[in-house]
């Protein structure tokens, strides 16, 4: 008995799955279907871009700018660090004050009890504290003389035909001001100011000065480490320099020539040496 067809389901069948021509036909349907698969490559995906480097902003002008602002800053560096600029900023300096056990010792009644005050000339305690109010070049002024130190007496002796006396008082914030007194009968030559000792391997603070009558002097300020001073001269001759209890001093009336270099002999027995920039002065 055959069963009789549906007419709908046959319209159905025939529009959604319609039946090959053949068998043969259907077989190479079913052939070309999977060589398309086998042979198709997917799509590729598109990597994501950072954020950084998206168009969007980022023109050639811009990337010009930052550019020409690398190279600037690379040569801002360099030259910082020949002229020892980032060496100050990024290394701890100890005030001067504090690295000259002869200005540690207070003299305020509630402090440490120190030696007595040192007989100090008016002259060189009114050069002290107009050096202390006076602008630093084009910072402002060191600040007044602290008043719980008196001036101390750093060095006190003869020097050739000379006597020479070196003055030194810290002003409230550890800085340090000095004055430099010689002569058959001395007088005040030479006063100065200064923050630090900058210079980490020779911890010294002074000048060199052609004075009237072509006398080469040398003098300055060193911290405790700091145990003697040679002078060394332009014909190769060497001499010591006055050595105080922080404070040295040396001029040409031992010596012919002008100082070249100072060799700085520190604790342990290790000496730096540094050269003598002479400049011009009046006495």
């Amino acid at each position: 008995m055959s069963i009789p067809r549906d007419p709908i389901f046959d319209a159905v069948h025939a529009a959604f799955l319609p039946e090959p021509a053949s068998e043969a036909a259907a077989l190479a349907r079913i052939r070309a279907n999977a060589k398309h698969r086998l042979t198709t490559p997917p799509p590729a995906a598109t990597p994501a871009q950072p954020t950084w480097l998206r168009p969007r902003g980022w023109t050639r002008a811009r990337v010009l700018a930052v550019a020409i602002a690398l190279v600037v800053l690379i040569g801002a560096t360099v030259a910082a660090a020949q002229s020892g600029v980032i060496r100050r900023l990024f290394t701890s300096q100890t005030p001067s004050a504090q690295r000259m056990e002869s200005l540690r010792v207070t003299d305020h009644p509630s402090g440490i009890e120190g030696p007595a005050a040192d007989s100090v000339p008016a002259d060189v305690e009114a050069a002290l504290q107009q050096l202390a109010e006076r602008p630093h070049g084009t910072g402002p002024a060191f600040g007044r003389l602290d008043p719980d130190f008196a001036t101390r007496t750093l060095l006190s002796g003869r020097f050739g035909a000379k006597q020479v006396t070196v003055h030194a008082r810290r002003t409230v914030d550890d800085r340090v001001c000095f004055a430099v007194s010689a002569g058959v009968e001395p007088t005040l030559l030479f006063s100065n100011c200064f923050d630090s000792f900058f210079d980490l391997e020779a911890p010294i603070h002074g000048s060199a000065l052609l004075t009237a009558g072509s006398i080469h002097t040398v003098y300055g300020v060193a911290a405790d480490e700091v145990t003697g001073i040679v002078v060394r001269t332009a014909d190769g001759a060497t001499s010591e320099a006055l050595i105080g209890t922080n404070a040295y001093y040396w001029d040409t009336s031992v010596a012919g020539s002008p100082p070249v270099e100072l060799v700085v002999q520190l604790e342990g027995g290790g000496t730096v040496t540094r050269p003598v920039d002479l400049t011009h002065g009046e006495s």
